[in-house]
């Protein structure tokens, strides 16, 4: 006895109703390799902005900063204000 409808849907073993499409295996392979290239494109756009406008210039001297900072005296802090 012979079933209705197109090509089996994969995993399951049944075939979809005869009214609904069914979009070929392939055809969503290539539309997510088309997706994941845009993404990376983005993120290496992104990427080669931040180095370019200077992001990664100088990734030491922040992180260690604050251990050779001297205190602050009060001749560098100036006057203080009145009460």
């Amino acid at each position: 006895m012979a079933r209705a409808g197109g090509p089996l849907i994969i995993g399951t073993g049944l075939r979809p109703a005869p009214s609904a499409k069914a979009i070929p295996i392939m055809t969503i392979i290539f539309l997510l390799i088309g997706i994941s290239l845009v993404v990376a494109l983005t993120f290496l756009g992104a990427f080669l902005w931040a180095v370019r406008s200077g992001q990664y210039e100088d990734d030491y001297t922040p992180s260690v900063r604050m251990l050779f900072e001297d205190e602050l005296t009060s001749d560098e802090t100036g006057p203080r204000p009145r009460a």
